[in-house]
């Protein structure tokens, strides 16, 4: 239950809907009806590995002769964290002590050579770690509300684990495809 839907409840706000048993009256405090918001991890958060593909460049058809695809990454290419859809609007990205950061930019040009005949494209695999985090409502009177919890998909440091490859030949799909492993 949110905060916000205790205040049509006049005169006596119980907290015990916030884990607390005892009440205070609304007419008489109502800052008790304040609250503030954090994010915190779900126990340890049960992190994991996730992986996030995305082909960068159009597919190159080579024909009789050798060509080359390339990706300059200085400005064009970041990766942020994520959330589930359905997470609430207050959530707010924390590390919860993992080696991760709310974003990461890449700064190299990265390209592949294909032989007569390859078709061939430029992707990008990169590195999260995936963690389970809740919103949490404190009220200033007391009492607490945890969120279900959400998972939290942060870029690892220095996108340690992934990186730049080269895709050739069916492999190849559309520009900024991607798909998560």
């Amino acid at each position: 239950m949110k905060f916000s839907q205790f205040a049509g409840m006049m005169p006596m706000c119980f907290l015990a809907c916030f884990g607390s048993v005892h009440s205070v009256p609304v007419a008489d405090n109502p800052s008790c009806l304040l609250y503030t918001t954090t994010t915190e991890l779900d126990g340890d958060g049960s992190p994991h590995d996730t992986f996030r593909h995305q082909q960068l460049t159009e597919v190159i058809s080579c024909g009789s002769g050798e060509c080359e695809v390339g990706k300059e990454e200085s400005t064009s290419y970041s990766v942020g964290f994520t959330l589930a859809a359905d997470a609430p609007p207050g959530l707010e990205w924390i590390s919860g002590g993992f080696e991760v950061s709310k974003t990461w930019t890449s700064g190299t040009t990265y390209s592949c050579t294909g032989q007569p005949g390859d078709k061939v494209c430029v992707w990008y695999n990169a590195a999260y770690t995936s963690y389970s985090v809740r919103e949490v409502q404190h009220g200033r009177c007391g009492g607490t509300i945890r969120s279900d919890p959400f998972v939290m998909n942060s870029p690892k440091t220095n996108n340690n684990g992934g990186g730049f490859y080269c895709v050739f030949g069916d492999s190849c799909r559309s520009k900024n495809d991607e798909y998560w492993e």
